[in-house]
């Protein structure tokens, strides 16, 4: 496994060659200082990401499928990256979902998600592993959601007042101010906005959720203030004020945190970040990042859960990873030339951690397809009458709650997954106007159960 996560990680370490190509910009740890030079190097302009974006589709026209999904409050396009084996077509297959810089002064998602995307695609073809992954999957990148954030340093989408985009969210919007009262004010970083979906970002990430329904997302952040790194999980049971009941899902929310927990820090110690002689080694970023609960407010993690479904989380990066804008040192006025350095090994480390995640899921071949692990459902729903695929209620006894939308499955292909706990459920399938059909269905760890269900219309 250490053997594995290495190769992995050599392939994100040709970051710093294929520069150009990416987005992610050439220099070595030698060249780390304050000059504005290495600083723009460092972060590309908003419109070199998008020429470059364009540059990629080109060159991999088969498996990147890049689409402009809404307009930012600046007026500038919001940029989606699809990477997929025939990516201008939807296919039968689940997606996942990486968002970048929703904070504009939290770049270092930016560098993630264009660094899988160089990965994903120069080893596609290559690595039999990633060609699978491509093959296998529908993996949907944003690099960057809030353009002028990112290109004025800022918190929020704008100025006087500008929205902090991850508090405008439809998820208890109206609850926001019972846990950070400083929300409903204008001129705070933390302003929700006027109301939920207010700013064309997040309504251009709601939609594009909406359409593609994705099993597994993660938003990055950085700059918390804890001395460890945190992956943060829908959502809290509220304050005594302000009770919400526990998310359904709340075991396997859990479990896939703490696996994502693992393969970072093992990926992190197979790399010699985490060796006492190296150069780069931080006692804080070397612990297991910790777990933690959003609290239940308008935050895209808890609405991607709420609404669609998503096992969606927030990987939050330790503050003394980061200072500003652009360098990640413990000490703003520091020019440690090691710096650099560690922000580039933590993020192979993390990514080394996501591709974990990828390899986790894919449990194997069947045929000309692909199976994935449970413990979990999947299946189709059909109309027995025109043998056309339905969008149907899949409810599972004991795991639905008044704060989620019911799950339904997917109306272009009926399908439907349901990650759960080992375990025996009693699951229903409904649509009005037909008959339901209930299920008792056990399942275990290895591959996801799968069962097609046939809805016959009511007389």
């Amino acid at each position: 496994m250490i053997r594995r996560l290495l190769t992995l990680g050599a392939l994100l370490a040709g970051l710093v060659l294929a520069g150009i190509a990416t987005g992610i910009p050439t220099g070595t740890s030698a060249s780390v200082g304050t000059s504005m030079q290495t600083q723009e190097a460092f972060y590309p302009s908003y419109e070199q990401i998008v020429a470059r974006l364009s540059r990629l589709e080109a060159g991999f026209p088969d498996i990147v499928h890049v689409r402009e999904i809404g307009r930012s409050s600046n007026g500038k396009p919001i940029m989606a990256v699809k990477v997929s084996d025939n990516a201008a077509q939807e296919e039968d297959e689940p997606a996942w979902l990486f968002l970048g810089i929703i904070h504009g002064r939290e770049p270092l998602g930016l560098r993630i998600t264009l660094g899988l995307i160089h990965d994903l695609t120069r080893g596609y073809g290559v690595d039999q592993e990633i060609t699978d992954w491509v093959s296998a999957y529908e993996i949907w990148f944003v690099p960057v959601q809030n353009a002028y954030g990112y290109e004025t340093n800022r918190r929020k989408n704008g100025d006087r007042p500008g929205v902090d985009l991850n508090r405008n969210f439809d998820f208890r919007w109206d609850r926001c101010a019972v846990y950070q009262p400083q929300c409903t004010d204008p001129y705070s970083s933390y302003f929700r906005g006027t109301a939920p979906f207010s700013e064309p970002e997040t309504r251009a990430l709601r939609d594009l959720a909406l359409e593609q329904r994705p099993l597994f997302g993660i938003d990055f952040h950085h700059g918390n203030p804890f001395p460890q790194s945190q992956i943060m999980r829908p959502w809290s049971t509220g304050r005594a004020d302000d009770t919400v009941l526990p998310t359904p899902d709340q075991a396997r929310l859990l479990e896939t945190a703490q696996e994502i927990a693992r393969w970072t820090l093992a990926s992190r110690q197979a790399g010699g970040f985490c060796q006492m002689g190296s150069p780069i080694f931080d006692p804080a970023v070397c612990r297991m990042p910790a777990m933690s609960l959003l609290a239940p407010m308008g935050q895209s993690s808890n609405w991607h859960y709420a609404a669609v479904g998503t096992f969606h989380y927030i990987v939050e990066i330790a503050e003394r990873l980061y200072n500003d804008r652009y360098f990640y040192t413990p000490d703003p006025a520091d020019d440690d030339p090691h710096s650099l350095q560690q922000a580039e090994e933590y993020v192979r480390n993390l990514s080394d951690g996501i591709k974990q995640w990828l390899r986790r899921f894919l449990h194997g071949k069947e045929g000309e397809g692909f199976t994935y692990r449970g413990p979990g459902i999947t299946g189709r729903v059909i109309d027995a009458r025109t043998g056309q695929p339905l969008e149907a209620l899949i409810e599972v006894e004991g795991l639905t709650g008044d704060a989620i939308r019911a799950r339904t499955s997917d109306p272009e292909f009926g399908r439907f997954h349901r990650l759960l706990p080992a375990g025996t459920y009693s699951v229903r399938i409904s649509r009005e106007g037909y008959q339901a059909e209930t299920r008792r269905v056990t399942v275990a760890d290895g591959p996801l159960v799968t069962f097609d269900v046939t809805l016959t219309p009511r007389q």
